[in-house]
């Protein structure tokens, strides 16, 4: 149900970290998902089509990824109900892509965003496909903290 994939910061690496986490695909059961001190720039395939993999996720924690400039699509997880980013510091913007398409973040209730010292945008709309029209995420957003 849970699980954690944590990388010791400065260590020296043999094999990068996007390919140890491409490797390391979770089962569809997983419920609480952590990830910290990964040091790659862009996350592996499972984790950019993370609805798909993972269904049931109702808490993602991601902490201390110094070096990823570019966030999975987490806003298409239908159960994710708590979320914390943190320790992002080459993040610059939070947009659609982070929401993933339509309907982004359905039952996300509490968000926290910590420590993102590059970030410059961040937009809580998105683009409709259907009508062309701007929609808010976070439809029962209940805690923001920053």
């Amino acid at each position: 149900e849970k699980l954690k994939f944590s990388w010791t910061r400065d260590a020296k690496r043999f094999v990068d970290d996007t390919t140890v986490l491409g490797e390391l695909e979770p089962p569809d059961t997983i419920e609480i998902l952590t990830l910290t001190g990964y040091n790659s720039i862009s996350f592996p395939s499972w984790l950019m089509s993370i609805s798909n993999f993972l269904p049931y996720v109702w808490k993602v924690v991601m902490e201390d990824l110094p070096c990823c400039n570019v966030l999975p699509p987490l806003g298409q997880l239908p159960n994710l109900k708590s979320l914390h980013i943190g320790g992002m510091g080459s993040i610059r913007k939070i947009d659609g892509g982070f929401y993933g398409g339509r309907r982004a973040f359905p039952r996300l209730e509490y968000f926290s965003l910590s420590n993102m010292d590059c970030l410059e945008e961040w937009s809580a709309t998105y683009s409709s496909d259907k009508d062309a029209l701007n929609e808010l995420a976070f439809p029962k957003l209940f805690m923001l903290t920053c």
